[in-house]
C-alpha cells in the first residue's frame, strides 16, 4: 500500500448495517468511476482548466496535477467498475439471505440443518455428539464447531449453502 493512504475498513457480512454501509461505499466508488471517465474525456478534448476541476471536487492537488498531464489509467478505471459489480451482487447476496426466516430442520434422525439469517450463519447439531469422521468432514468444508452454540456452523452464503449441501450428502449417508 502506497504511504498516505487510506486502507477501507472490511464490511463484515454479519454486521446489521452492512447493506447500508456497502450502499455508501457503492455511491463513492461509483462518484470516483464518473470522476475518472469524465476526467479523461476533458483531457482528451483537450481541456486547459482539467487541474482545477478536480481539484474544486474534491481531488488532492498532486493527483489532479498527475490526471491533467497522463490521464487516468484505462485499467484502473475498468478495475474500479468491477469493484462496484462485485460490491453490489455482495449487497444483493446479504440481502437476499436476510429474506429468509429462521430455518432448522431435521434430515436424519437427531441431526439437524439450520440457517438463521439474524446471526448470518448456518450448520448442524445434533442430539447425540457426532462421529470423529464426520466432524472431519465439516471441517474441511469450512464449518467451525461453536461450542457456545453447540453446533458446527458457518457464514450463511452461497458457498455455505453448497458445503452444507454436501456435508447433508455425507451425513446421511454415514448415518442414514
Amino acid at each position: 500500500m502506497r504511504p498516505g493512504r487510506k486502507r477501507r475498513a472490511h464490511i463484515r457480512s454479519d454486521d446489521p448495517k452492512a447493506p447500508q454501509k456497502l450502499a455508501r461505499l457503492i455511491e463513492q466508488m461509483r462518484q470516483r468511476y464518473r470522476t475518472m471517465k469524465a476526467a479523461n474525456r476533458i483531457r482528451k478534448k483537450g481541456g486547459d482548466s482539467l487541474a482545477r476541476r478536480l481539484i474544486a471536487q474534491g481531488v488532492p492537488r498532486a493527483e489532479a496535477e498527475r490526471v491533467a498531464r497522463d490521464g487516468y489509467d484505462q485499467g484502473a478505471i475498468r478495475s474500479l467498475a468491477t469493484q462496484i459489480a462485485q460490491l453490489k451482487r455482495r449487497r444483493a447476496e446479504i440481502l437476499r439471505n436476510r429474506a429468509v426466516k429462521f430455518v432448522r430442520r431435521e434430515f436424519v434422525p437427531g441431526v439437524y440443518y439450520y440457517e438463521d439469517p439474524d446471526a448470518m450463519r448456518l450448520g448442524f447439531e445434533s442430539d447425540e455428539p457426532m462421529s470423529s469422521e464426520i466432524c472431519a468432514h465439516l471441517a474441511t468444508r469450512g464449518f467451525k464447531y461453536a461450542a457456545s452454540a453447540g453446533r458446527w456452523q458457518r457464514l450463511l452464503n452461497g458457498n455455505g449453502r453448497k458445503a452444507a449441501k454436501l456435508a447433508r450428502v455425507f451425513i446421511t449417508r454415514r448415518m442414514g
